[in-house]
């Protein structure tokens, strides 16, 4: 019984959390309009900047449970959740932002 109520937890925690990376990553394709100048939204500067941000989750997510549990051994299996993270939020920002572009949405708000 107590491990379907904890199966049950982590799934609306899960969900939720994938709720919020889409919109982050939303967020993330819109927030970045103004400081574009070529135009477009996904560009060379706003890909590399993916991947810089990808490390410094990572790196944060195991440098804060290394706190809260006092073990790095033990968050270290936080880094393939956090990977995952990542890298779904980097895609969603590559899609929205392709969207985006397709529609001239910045040329719009001009």
């Amino acid at each position: 019984m107590g491990v379907l109520v904890g199966a049950l937890i982590t799934a609306i925690i899960q969900s939720s959390s994938a709720a919020v990376g889409v919109l982050i990553a939303l967020a993330a394709a819109l927030i970045t309009i103004p400081f574009v100048s070529s135009g477009k939204i996904v560009n060379k500067r706003n890909v590399i900047s993916l991947f810089l941000a990808a490390i410094i989750s990572i790196t944060g997510y195991w440098i804060a449970e290394v706190i809260i549990f006092g073990n790095a051994a033990v968050a270290i299996a936080s880094i393939v959740s956090s990977s995952i993270q990542a890298i779904c939020s980097g895609v969603l920002f590559v899609v929205f932002g392709f969207t985006l572009d397709k529609m001239n949405f910045k040329s719009k708000l001009s």
